[in-house]
Protein backbone atom coordinates (compact mmCIF):
# COMPACT_ATOMS: atom_id res chain seq x y z
CA UNK A 1 0.00 0.00 0.00
CA UNK A 2 1.41 3.40 -0.95
CA UNK A 3 1.21 6.54 1.17
CA UNK A 4 -1.59 7.83 -1.06
CA UNK A 5 -3.51 4.56 -0.67
CA UNK A 6 -3.11 4.68 3.11
CA UNK A 7 -4.41 8.24 3.14
CA UNK A 8 -7.37 7.39 0.89
CA UNK A 9 -8.30 4.31 2.92
CA UNK A 10 -8.14 6.25 6.18
CA UNK A 11 -10.14 9.11 4.70
CA UNK A 12 -12.93 6.72 3.72
CA UNK A 13 -13.00 5.32 7.26
CA UNK A 14 -13.17 8.80 8.81
CA UNK A 15 -15.84 9.99 6.41
CA UNK A 16 -17.93 6.90 7.15
CA UNK A 17 -18.16 8.19 10.71
CA UNK A 18 -18.38 4.86 12.53
CA UNK A 19 -15.72 3.33 14.74
CA UNK A 20 -13.47 1.06 12.69
CA UNK A 21 -12.63 -2.48 13.73
CA UNK A 22 -9.12 -3.64 14.57
CA UNK A 23 -9.04 -6.08 11.63
CA UNK A 24 -9.77 -3.08 9.42
CA UNK A 25 -7.06 -0.86 10.91
CA UNK A 26 -4.21 -3.33 11.53
CA UNK A 27 -3.35 -3.79 7.82
CA UNK A 28 -3.22 -0.01 7.43
CA UNK A 29 -0.80 0.31 10.35
CA UNK A 30 1.30 -2.55 8.93
CA UNK A 31 1.43 -0.78 5.56
CA UNK A 32 2.35 2.48 7.31
CA UNK A 33 5.37 0.74 8.89
CA UNK A 34 6.51 -0.38 5.43
CA UNK A 35 6.70 3.15 4.04
CA UNK A 36 10.26 4.51 3.67
CA UNK A 37 11.46 5.92 6.98
CA UNK A 38 8.64 4.38 9.02
CA UNK A 39 10.35 1.19 10.17
CA UNK A 40 10.06 2.31 13.79
CA UNK A 41 6.62 3.84 13.42
CA UNK A 42 7.64 7.03 11.65
CA UNK A 43 6.04 10.15 13.02
CA UNK A 44 3.70 7.92 15.02
CA UNK A 45 6.61 6.19 16.78
CA UNK A 46 5.54 7.50 20.20
CA UNK A 47 2.10 5.98 19.70
CA UNK A 48 2.77 2.80 17.72
CA UNK A 49 6.12 1.71 19.15
CA UNK A 50 6.18 3.30 22.60
CA UNK A 51 2.57 2.53 23.50
CA UNK A 52 1.55 6.10 24.30
CA UNK A 53 -1.97 5.58 23.00
CA UNK A 54 -3.75 8.42 24.79
CA UNK A 55 -5.48 10.89 22.47
CA UNK A 56 -3.04 13.64 23.47
CA UNK A 57 -0.11 11.87 21.81
CA UNK A 58 -2.05 11.17 18.62
CA UNK A 59 -3.42 14.72 18.46
CA UNK A 60 0.03 16.23 18.93
CA UNK A 61 1.33 14.14 16.03
CA UNK A 62 -1.64 15.23 13.94
CA UNK A 63 -0.87 18.90 14.66
CA UNK A 64 2.80 18.74 13.67
CA UNK A 65 2.82 16.36 10.70
CA UNK A 66 2.71 17.51 7.11
CA UNK A 67 2.34 14.00 5.70
CA UNK A 68 -1.15 13.32 4.46
CA UNK A 69 -1.04 9.60 5.28
CA UNK A 70 0.01 10.35 8.86
CA UNK A 71 -2.72 12.96 9.25
CA UNK A 72 -5.43 10.55 8.12
CA UNK A 73 -4.06 7.64 10.15
CA UNK A 74 -4.07 9.86 13.25
CA UNK A 75 -7.73 10.63 12.65
CA UNK A 76 -8.50 6.91 12.36
CA UNK A 77 -6.55 6.13 15.53
CA UNK A 78 -8.52 8.79 17.40
CA UNK A 79 -11.73 6.99 16.39
CA UNK A 80 -10.62 3.77 18.11
CA UNK A 81 -11.42 2.99 21.71
CA UNK A 82 -8.54 3.10 24.22
CA UNK A 83 -8.46 -0.71 24.39
CA UNK A 84 -8.35 -1.00 20.60
CA UNK A 85 -5.41 1.41 20.42
CA UNK A 86 -3.51 -0.58 23.06
CA UNK A 87 -3.93 -3.76 21.01
CA UNK A 88 -2.45 -2.32 17.81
Amino acid sequence: MTAAEIAATCQRIVERGTKPSLPEVKPIVEAYYLLPGNGAGGELHVVLDDGNTKPYFIASTLKRTEKTETQWLCRVLLMLSPSQRRRL
